[in-house]
Order: structure tokens, then sequence, then C-alpha cells
């Protein structure tokens, strides 16, 4: 998620999904059918997908429809968009333009959207196909209300799972079913200026494929308070406020606090609180920036000021990767992730990838899908699904830049068309675009290097916690109560103890 640009609000509790007594289960008729009875079926008729966003999902959504139909006669795909775009702005002269597109948070459309779905689903209807993008999925697929979609997987024919990373599908299964399909993934790695650490701190950094922030902390605290007070200009630990790194710790220790799957809450146990106080502690260490106010300008001069500004570590994501290996490329040099830990890289070195505090790595994705068990029209929906995951669609300019395919082959060609600018040069002027030019031997290295760290990064994959956006919503905005000096860190956790289990017992 990028930087907050809106505070976010307690989502009102969704509709109960188990309660009612039209709610499917999983030993309804409706999920005893196996992968080859839909796959006997023809590939025909109408189908709707439906995703709540439409900045990231409508545009790729659209044009696979299109594609799809041409390629299937007699088959119609309607999508189906529900939140607001987000408001782009351009600024600056001829010289230096930048634009700007500002995504708040809509915590109430979200709630909307769930409860729609929520309604949708427990009267037997629904779109056929749904984006996983705010939606509490794993209810529905407790509930019986998503297809198991590893049985088309393992029966059709015309899927290869050695086509697609097979360990960001398995990591993605939840209680031995398969009730998502991602088409993209993105991991996050660590990188450190090399100028602010000594030779043995940098061995030390060099010695780990994965690690935490504590790891990161233990490492570089030892020289911080001489190096920071040694400049002219201020130099913090990482390129976060209190906010964003306390999200980026519960992420680390997600399924200790919050086991969505086993229904356990933990939050009141001490971690949760204990969190709290170390994000407290860390900014009185001065290892943070100051908190950003809501709604901040970002203009030219900020994010000038933001790449000049110097962190022992920052966060970056595969698209930095490249960026990384490309440092001369001024088309990529132009394109910015995001990453709000950006900052001077110089003499920026790889460490490793995030993990969790148990030691496994996680990603996230851009888009997923899934099947409602209520499709009248599985055939169509699972085809439409594998469409979305060929090489076709996956090397589609629509599909987020950030992430990498899941399609083996998509991602190899979609990283060459990185290296040589064509993606930038497509995605900004699509009429000019000539595509298909060779990599040049500067080129062909850049790529190698690239491409064999995201290998061995994404070997590393093997975790997907579970969560719930509503939870996240209710979580965010109690922690404020603690950033103003209104509740104590267990005042927070004991609150937040309640609500979630209320809202996971529901």
């Amino acid at each position: 998620m990028k930087k907050g640009l809106s505070t976010l609000c307690i989502a009102a509790l969704v509709l109960s999904l188990t309660a009612c007594s039209t709610a499917q289960t999983a030993d309804t008729p409706s999920q005893k059918n196996t992968g080859q009875d839909v796959l006997s079926g023809e590939i025909r008729g109408e189908i709707t997908v439906s995703a709540y966003e439409t900045f990231r999902y409508k545009n790729f959504l659209e044009e696979a429809a299109k594609a799809f139909e041409q390629k299937y006669p007699g088959t119609k795909v309607n999508i189906s968009t529900f939140s607001k775009m987000p408001e782009v702005k351009t600024s600056g002269d001829d010289d230096k333009k930048m634009t700007i597109m500002t995504k708040g948070d809509d915590s109430q459309a979200r709630v909307d959207y769930i409860n729609k779905i929520n309604t949708e689903l427990m009267s037997g209807r629904g779109a056929d196909v749904l984006g996983i993008d705010v939606l509490p999925w794993y209810k529905y697929a407790q509930s019986g209300q998503l297809e198991d979609v590893s049985k088309y997987m393992d029966t059709d024919p015309a899927f290869n799972l050695s086509d697609y990373r097979g360990n960001i599908l398995q990591a993605t299964r939840y209680k031995d079913g398969q009730y998502i399909f991602p088409l993209d993934y993105t991991f996050n790695y660590f990188a450190y200026d090399s100028s602010l650490f000594t030779e043995e701190q940098q061995k030390q950094l060099q010695m780990d494929d994965t690690f935490t922030y504590e790891n990161l902390i233990g490492i570089g605290a030892s020289t911080y308070k001489e190096v920071s007070r040694n400049t002219e200009k201020p130099i913090k630990m990482f390129g976060f406020d209190e906010r964003d790194i306390f999200r980026k710790l519960l992420q680390e220790n997600y399924k200790d606090l919050i086991d969505i799957e086993q229904r356990k809450v933990h939050i009141n146990g001490g971690k949760f609180a204990k969190l709290l106080e170390s994000v407290k502690e860390y900014a009185e260490k001065d290892y943070l920036k100051p908190s950003t106010a809501t709604g901040t300008q970002i203009t030219l001069d900020s994010l000038q000021k933001n790449k000049d500004e110097q962190y022992f570590y920052k966060v970056k994501n595969n698209f930095s990767l490249l960026q990384h290996f490309n440092k001369n490329s001024r088309k990529m040099a132009m394109m910015d992730s995001g990453q709000s830990s950006s900052g001077n890289e110089d003499n920026d070195k790889i460490a490793g990838l995030s993990a969790n505090s148990d030691g496994k790595v996680s990603f996230s994705y851009n888009q997923a899908y899934a099947i409602n068990s209520n499709s009248a029209n599985k055939r169509t929906a699972w085809e439409f699904i594998k469409f979305l995951a060929s090489e076709e669609m996956q090397t589609s300019l629509q599909l987020s830049l950030n992430g990498l395919p899941i399609n083996n082959n998509a991602r190899s060609e979609k990283a060459k068309l990185s290296v040589t600018g064509e993606l930038y040069s497509a995605m900004m002027s699509p009429q000019e675009n000539t595509g298909g030019g060779e990599l040049t031997d500067e080129q062909m290295e850049i790529y190698n290097k690239y491409i064999k760290t995201v290998d061995r990064f994404s070997d590393l994959i093997n975790s997907f916690p579970v969560t719930d956006t509503t939870i996240e919503s209710m979580i965010n905005a109690e922690i404020e109560n603690f950033f103003n000096g209104s509740k104590t860190a267990d005042e927070v956790a004991d609150i937040l103890q309640s609500k979630i289990e209320l809202y996971l017992s529901e």
C-alpha cells in the first residue's frame, strides 16, 4: 500500500456469511461437481466479472474480455468495477513535468461493495468471476461460495502447472483448496546505503537472503548515532514515519497476532502492545521520519528532496530491482515505484528479502480471481481466468507494471521489454511503440543480472498470510489513539482483541 493519503475509518461490520440459512456449505450440490464435469461443457455463453478496484482491474479486464470474445465466438464477458478512479494532476513546466495519481482511501465504499457481494452470494446470485482485491475471500471459501479451482487445474489437459510460478499458487492455498488464482506477485527486499556501514556490518548484511526489521536495526544501531551526528544533512534509519513502520511490523507478525484460518486472535497477549512501544522507541531514537500530515501536497521539489535524503535502509520491490540493475537508463530513472522509503540510491546494495517473524517469505498481488460457486457457467469462467494467466494477457501493458507475471514466459518477456525501455515507451505513448527490438550486449547483461536475482528471490517465497481489509481498517483507526496519546498500547490491544474476535465469530 502507498503511504496513507487519507485517514482510514473503522469499517462497519459486514453481513454474516455463516449465519444465513441460505448460504451454501461445502456439501451443497454446486460444490460436488468434479473438474471433469465442468470441463466437458462448451466454452460459450455469458459471464460477468466483478471487482472493487477500478484503477487496477478495469482496463486490463476490458482488454481481456475483448480478446477472449474474439478467441471464443459465442461468448460474452461483462466487466463491473466499483471504486472511483484516482485523481490525476500534472504540474511543472515543459522541460520537467510530473504526473501524480492521488488515490484516497474510501473505507465506506469498500464496506458497501463487500456487503453487496455478501448479499448476492447468500442469495445464490453474484458475478461468475470475482476479483479478490478487498473481499474477505476466506469466508466465502469456508462457506462453500467459491469454487476450489484445483480440480480444474488437475484435470484440464490445457493447463500445465510448470508454465506458472507454482510456489505462488501453493502459497495461496487455503484449507487444502485453491480458491483464488493470483495473476501476479510482488516481493519486498531491503537495500542499504553502503557508505553508512562498516565493512563488518556489510558482511553481516550479505550473509543471509532474508531479514526482519529487528535484524536490520540490530546491525545498524551500533554506528547510527555516530554517523547521523557527523553529517550536515539528517540521516534516518528508515524513510518511514511511525505509522508506516508499524504497518510493516504488523505484516511481519500478522499470523502470530491474527490467525484468520484458525479464527484465533492474540492481540492482547503482549506482542501487539510491544510492537507499538517499539515504534515509539524508534521515533525517540530518531530512526524515523516525522509524520506527514494527511493530504500533504506532493510536488516536484518534495520528490527531489526525498531522493536526496539518506537512509540506512530502504524497502524496495521487484520493480525497484530492475531500476537497481538499470541505473544508467534515463527512462527507468523517470519511473517511480511509489515506495515511501526512496532516497539517495548512489551507494545502494541489495541485502535480502523481507521475512516474517517465523522466517517465512510472503508476497502480495495486484490481481487475483475466484469463481463463484453459484455460477451457471463455470466452464467459461475457468477458461477466462486461464486466459488472464496466458502469456498473451500477462504481457499486457494493462497488467500491473510493479507486479511480476505468474506466467513464466510472460515474466521473462516483460523483463526484456522493461530493460530495453519499450515497456515504458509503450505505456507513455502506445502509438509510438515499435516493439520487437533485440537486446544489446549491455542490455543483455542487465537482463541476466535482473532475472537471476528475481528467480533467486522468487524461489524463497513460501507464505501468503490471509488478511482482511476490514480488520486492517479497524487496526489503522484504533492505533491513532496510541499515536495521539489518548490510549496506552495495552488499551488499544484490548479494544482490538474484542472487536476482531467479534468480527471473526460472525
